[in-house]
């Protein structure tokens, strides 16, 4: 599967000279593709087979959604292909979906304000912060990966600063204690971001920061 991806994907990604009809048809095929890799069993290692049919190691499920997103990623395709990216909790947690994905972003030179977008909203963040888990873990599986992605925000993006703020402040929601981490991390990127947090913070339950 990953050689008919990586051929579709250097297809799709030097489009111009392809029709509308073909671009959309390719389109169909790497959102058919990307579930089928992302859904793959850690025991199965199909994506590892060539065509020469040699056994390869096994890879974890983060590795391979890495790789998916990567290939969106490459091809501009987070958004119309963001169906696909549906991470569960256990993925978020166990799996360090977020972190992974995070780390694909930064070191892709192509990736878009659209792309960061639609990988954000793509985790389920209510299902996570409802389920009380452990202040550590919230902190490592979340904020750290959230700090991080602070520096894939340029003064012009606007609609990323907001949801990246939004979501801060609904982690301080559920997580009071955490409210100064939030805080810094919003304070920690552009001045557009700043004037956003400045507003937020209006909206924090001060009385709940001990």
């Amino acid at each position: 599967m990953k050689y008919f991806m990586d051929n579709i994907c250097g297809l799709l990604k030097n489009d111009e000279e392809l029709s509308n009809h073909t671009i959309a048809v390719f389109r169909g095929l790497v959102l058919l593709l990307g579930s089928e890799i992302i859904d793959l069993n850690v025991e199965e290692n199909d994506l590892l087979i060539d065509i020469a049919s040699v056994p390869k190691p096994k890879m974890d499920k983060h590795v391979l959604t890495r790789y998916v997103v990567n290939r969106l990623i490459d091809i501009k395709g987070c958004f119309w292909g963001r169906g696909i990216i549906h991470p569960t909790v256990k993925d978020i947690i166990s799996f360090k979906w977020f972190e992974n994905v995070i780390h694909g972003v930064r070191r892709n030179l192509d990736s878009t304000e659209e792309d960061y977008v639609a990988l954000l909203s793509q985790v389920p963040w209510e299902e996570i912060l409802s389920s009380e888990f452990d202040v550590e873990i919230i902190k490592s599986s979340l904020l750290l990966p959230l700090q991080e992605s602070v520096s894939l925000l340029k003064e012009e993006y606007t609609e990323a600063t907001l949801v990246l703020t939004k979501i801060l402040s609904y982690i301080c929601g559920f997580y009071p204690e955490l409210i100064l981490n939030c805080m810094g991390i919003m304070m920690r990127s552009s001045s557009l971001s700043k004037m956003v947090s400045s507003t937020v913070l209006c909206l924090i339950k001060w009385d709940d920061v001990s």
